[in-house]
């Protein structure tokens, strides 16, 4: 049996999910290091995800992720300056080479 690299992704993420859920932080940090070394990189889900809540606020998650997301490429969120916005709107002015 061989898996690829999405399937070790997906195995150890929900095995960190499991042992998170089980308040075995420790093995829950390994296998999410492990899911991160075979190139799951949502860091936004692993800070969202119900299922890894009791890791927040620990040592291991803490450093693991510190680790981990900072090593992710500086991602770019346009949130454009109240300069795009028509007078009185709520919502930017689009621009073809935003939208």
């Amino acid at each position: 049996l061989s898996l690829d690299e999405f399937e070790f992704q997906g195995a150890h993420y929900n095995m960190a999910c499991a042992y998170a859920n089980m308040e075995n932080i420790d093995m829950a940090v390994v296998n999410l290091k492990k899911a991160f070394e075979n190139g799951f990189d949502n860091y936004k889900i692993v800070r969202e995800d119900p299922d890894l809540k009791n890791l927040e606020g620990t040592v291991e998650f803490d450093d693991l992720m510190e680790q981990w997301d900072r090593l992710k490429p500086f991602q770019f969120d346009f949130k454009p300056s109240k300069f795009f916005y028509k007078k009185g709107e709520d919502e930017p002015l689009s621009f073809p080479c935003f939208s």
